[in-house]
């Protein structure tokens, strides 16, 4: 049905390797006789600094614990500057050479205020603009421009307050940045770009963790890595070895809430090209974690004159062997594309998996939507766990998710049928919405080739009967959009890594529990209102594929005593509800009834740009006490805040207990006692409806927390007394929640809706 490609290891490695010696051996080739001078120029310089044949750098600083100033611009055949033996350089102004721009190493230090520029050297070998190792810091104020290679670190710290931009030729391959045991930083766009005319190999960050604990790499533009006008086109915008334990992070803005950068990977060849945005290969037994805060975007397009080859794009691709567990977040969107004169020879998997051993679990959590002009997700050759859950839309035009199993492929003699066991089986997909532009959801496939002595047939068999398995075990995720002056209560569903959840043609139940002076008129599943049912509550069967996103219609309850008050109102724009009207006018109404406890509730709402409040003045016996809120919609989240002042110590309310006499402690009718708080209550809701409250220390302003698990019980704006249940780190229970054994299912203040 279609052909399949799974790429082996990244060539990477060969780009470090086809460098002129590595980075401490090349050092020693510098003698100290140029200490002092550089061409006859004195430590302090003012004029411009030029190189002479027998010299291998226009500035350099052997001498220990010495600081060298240059104050003039460097243009040489060869390198710019190299310092060494803890020795520290200061160039003022710009640096252009034909071999490394900066070279520091043994604990040294160079500073350069203004732009690195290295062109190629004449021989096929390539140059690179900043090389630092054994403890060394650079730190350039510009931008640094290669047609060799950017950032080769090792066991230091880089930083470019500008933009990294390598374009070159070279057929061994290009990078921007390698990184081993290593501190690297780019405050703009990282640009790779190689048009070999036979092949283009180019690659936007190479981490590889041989011998390193750590490589922290931040990069706070764009990744954006092109490979073309070739005949054979290789481009990967980030590749990670791990064979230690390592966490990388990529991320745009340094605001720690705003991450949007993206990788953007294109490959464009005449015989064949691959497009890479994330390649991670681990090795290691340890754990291994790789974030990203932006989108991905892997493009591939070949011509096919070769007959023989592909056009393949992927967006993330893992495999992972040895043991350990491998974690991939993105907080953006996926997209993967390829284009080939003979679609046949085409190939892009939003996500690709592949190869994993079953000492070893990959995690990948994807925040957007992923998308493949093939597949959304493809799994092969798996004998691990495998985890993906995507937050967005998973599609793909052939397939949503393509499984193969591989029987005497290369690199093990077999792989284990891939079956399903459930819920904790080897492939568990969590996902909002599945999507293809065929009717196939799912492709299933059993590859199997000859094995070592010839036996057997190379063939393809599609599987029908896994892919009905691998539909119905499915966690789709059910979304409830925020209400406002009402929450939500989901029953049937099932709480996995976050998100409620449940399975193709199970049910779901939503219950909806509306405030004060509110009424419920509808509940909906996208545009499709449902039907309710004879207790109130609605059913809802998920459908093949998911995308399931629930929404409650309410409106005010308005009381026939305000219908002069609404009459002579009539001119100011407000709607059926009384609460729409022009942009910066108040809207206001007033409902009065008897809460269950026993007490009268007389409630106010108001809205007023943006913000809406509700004050409910309750009056209980001959006690009274008040309730505001106020529920403000900003950056894609709204903030709920609520205050309970007044006396109700003493009190009873009816079907929850009796108040102390000093109003700290109620006593329920089972006769249990609990502490009574009014302390106030703070809920964050975010889009996708997920949120995270807690009851506010106003001395602190951080959550009442113990330690423990605690139940708190507050007046609520309905006039009755609520239990509120709070884990050990002073946040509400929400969702489905086990405790001591039992099942438990809360609303977002923490108040049980089920047991």
């Amino acid at each position: 049905m279609k052909k399949r490609f799974i790429k082996g290891l990244s060539v990477a490695t060969a780009v470090c390797l086809s460098m002129t010696a590595p980075v401490s051996s090349l050092a020693k080739e510098v003698t100290s006789e140029n200490e002092g001078y550089v061409n006859g120029v004195s430590n302090t310089s003012n004029d411009s600094v030029t190189d002479s044949d027998d010299l291998d750098y226009a500035v350099s600083n052997h001498k220990e614990g010495t600081v060298k100033e240059n104050n003039s611009a460097i243009e040489t055949e060869e390198g710019g500057i190299y310092a060494t033996h803890n020795s520290t350089v200061n160039q003022t102004g710009d640096v252009k050479a034909k071999d490394e721009g900066v070279r520091a190493n043994e604990n040294s230090t160079v500073n350069v205020t203004g732009n690195i520029n290295v062109e190629k050297r004449s021989s096929d070998l390539n140059s690179t603009a900043i090389e630092a190792s054994e403890g060394s810091s650079v730190t350039v104020n510009g931008n640094v421009n290669s047609e060799g290679n950017g950032i080769h670190n090792e066991g230091s710290s880089v930083t470019v307050h500008g933009s990294v931009n390598v374009e070159g030729t070279n057929a061994d391959g290009i990078v921007g940045v390698i990184s081993t045991d290593a501190s690297t930083a780019i405050d703009n766009d990282l640009t790779v770009h190689n048009s070999n005319p036979e092949h283009a190999y180019s690659c936007g960050i190479n981490a590889d963790s041989v011998i390193a604990d750590n490589s922290e790499i931040s990069v706070k533009g764009d990744i954006k890595v092109s490979s073309d006008n070739t005949k054979e086109a290789d481009a990967e915008g980030i590749d990670v070895v791990n064979r230690k334990d390592k966490h990388l992070q990529y991320e745009k803005s340094s605001t720690k809430n705003s991450f949007t950068g993206n990788v953007i990977v294109s490959a464009e060849g005449k015989d064949w090209a691959y497009a890479t945005g994330l390649y991670v290969a681990s090795e290691s037994k340890e754990n291994y974690d790789v974030v990203l805060n932006g989108d991905i975007n892997a493009s591939a397009k070949s011509a096919n004159e070769s007959k023989t080859d592909d056009a393949s794009a992927t967006g993330v691709s893992v495999t992972a062997y040895n043991g350990g567990t491998t974690s991939v977040t993105l907080n953006g969107d996926i997209t993967a594309e390829a284009e080939s004169s003979n679609k046949d020879y085409s190939s892009a998997s939003g996500i690709s998996v592949h190869y994993i051993d079953d000492k070893s679990t990959v995690n990948i959590t994807v925040k957007g939507d992923v998308s493949g002009s093939n597949e959304g997700a493809s799994v092969s050759a798996n004998d691990g766990e495998v985890n993906i859950i995507v937050d967005g839309t998973l599609s793909g035009a052939d397939s949503a998710i393509y499984v193969q199993e591989i029987v005497n492929g290369q690199r093990r003699s077999n792989h284990r049928d891939y079956s399903m066991t459930g819920e904790n089986g080897n492939l568990n997909i969590t996902v909002w919405q599945l999507k293809s532009d065929s009717d196939q959801l799912v492709y299933a496939q059993r590859r199997e080739y000859r094995d070592s002595d010839g036996n057997g047939t190379n063939s393809r068999t599609e599987q029908k009967d896994k892919e009905e398995v691998i539909l119905k075990n499915i966690n789709y995720i059910i979304r409830t959009d925020e209400v406002s002056n009402g929450t939500i209560i989901l029953s049937g569903t099932t709480l996995m890594n976050g998100y409620n959840t449940a399975h193709e043609s199970q049910e779901v139940i939503i219950k909806v529990e509306t405030s004060s002076g509110y009424k419920l008129d509808a509940v909906k599943n996208g545009s499709s209102t449902l039907t309710k049912n004879a207790d109130g509550t609605y059913t809802l069967v998920v459908p093949r594929g998911g995308g399931v996103e629930l929404s409650a219609v309410l409106s005010a309850i308005r009381n026939t005593s305000d219908s002069s008050s609404d009459s002579s109102d009539s001119g100011s724009g407000s709607g059926a509800n009384g609460l729409s009207g022009n942009a910066g006018s108040i809207n206001q109404s007033e409902n009065t009834m008897t809460s269950e406890s026993g007490a009268s509730v007389n409630t106010t709402i108001s809205e007023s740009n943006g913000v809406k409040s509700s004050t409910a003045q309750i009056t209980i016996g001959d006690k009274t006490a008040n309730v505001a809120t106020s529920v403000t919609s900003a950056n894609g989240q709204n903030t709920t805040l609520r205050f309970v002042s007044g006396d109700i110590a003493g009190a009873t309310f009816n079907g929850v207990g009796t108040v102390s006499a000093d109003g700290a402690t109620v006593t329920t009718i089972s006769g249990e006692t609990f502490a009574v708080t009014s302390a106030p209550v703070l809920v964050i809701t975010s889009e996708n409806g997920q949120s995270m409250g807690c009851f506010v220390d106003p001395q602190t302003g951080a959550p009442v927390a113990t330690g423990k698990t605690e139940v708190y019980y507050q007046l609520g704006e309905d006039g009755q007394l609520h239990a509120h249940w709070v884990n050990p780190q002073g946040f509400f229970y929400t969702g489905t929640v086990e405790i001591n054994g039992q099942m438990f299912t809360f609303n977002e203040e923490g108040i049980m809706v089920t047991a």
